[in-house]
């Protein structure tokens, strides 16, 4: 399965644990692998995933990734067919938090042209 290189995001294992604590009532984030084994390198402390829509809420899943191209990359596990993914711009993503709540919108974007 290929996703876009826009909906892959990375987030803290720290982030990922506070919104599990803050989230409320059965939003749950399930973690992909064990705590690191050294505290202090940032690098291993890093879980790159996806969010996924679940009813009106953007749920984070931890994926591993494969081959990638120009534009979409490879995933080898975590993501299931039909999951629906929030695609975005960098900064869009880095600023969503786990258990946000979202809005479909699958319209195709304006042109400038058309916006005028």
């Amino acid at each position: 399965m290929a996703i876009p290189i826009q909906a892959l995001a990375i987030r803290s294992r720290k982030d990922l644990e506070e919104a599990k604590k803050n989230s409320k009532g059965g939003g749950s984030v399930t973690l992909a692998a064990p705590p690191p084994t050294a505290p202090n390198d940032p690098k291993k402390d890093e879980i790159q995933g996806v969010f996924v829509v679940n009813g009106k809420k953007a749920v984070f899943k931890p994926v591993k990734t494969g081959i990638s191209g120009v534009t979409d990359i490879e995933v080898t596990d975590g993501l299931a067919a039909g999951d629906e993914i929030v695609i975005g711009s960098y900064k869009a993503l880095r600023t969503l938090k786990p258990e946000a709540q979202v809005k479909v919108d699958n319209s195709a974007p304006k042109k400038a042209d058309e916006q005028s």
